[in-house]
């Protein structure tokens, strides 16, 4: 008969290498599927359990040609005691990162009108990167915008809230939200997205109204939208995290930051409301004032300079 002793061994043994992931279960009452993998502390423990759960995950929703939306995972098991399991539930969806991929192309070409080259070297039309700073002979333009420019300006505001709208219907129709904490999250990053287009909407308003130089517009435009980027991407990091204390802290500061940025957003805007507009006036040619009349015999000839 065995001893106690060998029968603890072979068991601890067992749960310590205990291995396996289950098939891809579709949830009840709501359009989001769970998978589940376990392996013991022997055979990579949560790490490669969350690996493989999320795999299968992936594939699963590549095999209906859909993308991949991970939601939450729940870990349980106890290192050494009992094999250690992670649960992934997701949704499968449209593959967004391609359609506004599409979007922003067309929006690219848009943009390429002959009537806004005019003002083509003086503003960055199409911005992709928040926290790319502006060129240099862009962020050092003193002019104002003279009345032809702000007919290309008007112009380009247009197209461009067009492709916003755009890019923000795709968004919300190809991924509805399953769950409380998934549709806060997708709230959430919606206002991010919002709140930079209104205030560069606003400096674009200022720019036409002869308020703001080229240069003045191009950096508050990269100062804004990089600290509102850089609380939307501490606002993602926050949701991620696992432990629910240390989840709650980062998001309140994330969400702090963004207010601090609203107060100060207001504060400079109502300083530039403030301001008499600049119409820069369009270069004419110069006055010819120095002339100079040679005379042979009964011919005269002026020249001026």
């Amino acid at each position: 008969m065995k001893s106690l002793s060998t029968v603890l061994l072979v068991v601890t043994a067992a749960l310590l290498a205990a291995c396996g992931t289950s098939a891809v279960i579709k949830n009840a009452n709501n359009n989001t599927y769970s998978v589940s993998s376990q392996y013991g502390a022997l055979n990579g423990s949560w790490t490669r359990a969350t690996q493989e759960a999320t795999d299968k995950a992936a594939a699963y929703c590549a095999s209906v040609g859909q993308k991949y939306y991970f939601m939450n995972e729940q870990r349980s098991g106890v290192v050494g005691w009992s094999p250690q399991e992670s649960n992934i539930t997701f949704t499968c969806g449209a593959d967004i990162v391609a359609i506004v991929k599409d979007l922003q192309n067309n929006c690219k070409a848009e943009m390429q009108d002959a009537e806004l080259d005019i003002i083509r070297t003086k503003v960055e039309l199409f911005r992709l990167a928040p926290n790319s700073p502006p060129a240099f002979d862009i962020a050092t333009n003193t002019t104002y915008p003279n009345a032809k420019e702000n007919i290309a300006i008007a112009k380009w505001a247009k197209i461009r809230e067009a492709c916003i709208s755009k890019v923000d219907d795709a968004i919300t129709s190809s991924h509805q939200p399953s769950t409380a904490m998934q549709k806060s999250f997708t709230d959430k990053q919606a206002e991010f997205r919002r709140q930079i287009t209104a205030q560069v909407s606003a400096l674009i308003v200022a720019l036409y109204q002869g308020k703001l130089t080229y240069g003045e517009f191009a950096v508050k435009r990269y100062e804004m939208a990089s600290s509102i980027d850089s609380a939307a991407a501490d606002y993602r990091t926050a949701m991620l995290m696992q432990d629910r204390d240390a989840q709650m802290k980062a998001q309140q500061l994330a969400m702090q930051q963004q207010q601090n940025n609203i107060m100060a957003w207001g504060n400079y805007m109502q300083t530039v409301n403030a301001r008499q507009p600049v119409m820069q006036q369009p270069t004419t040619a110069r006055l010819q004032t120095n002339c100079v009349t040679n005379k042979f015999g009964n011919t005269a000839t002026t020249n001026c300079n």
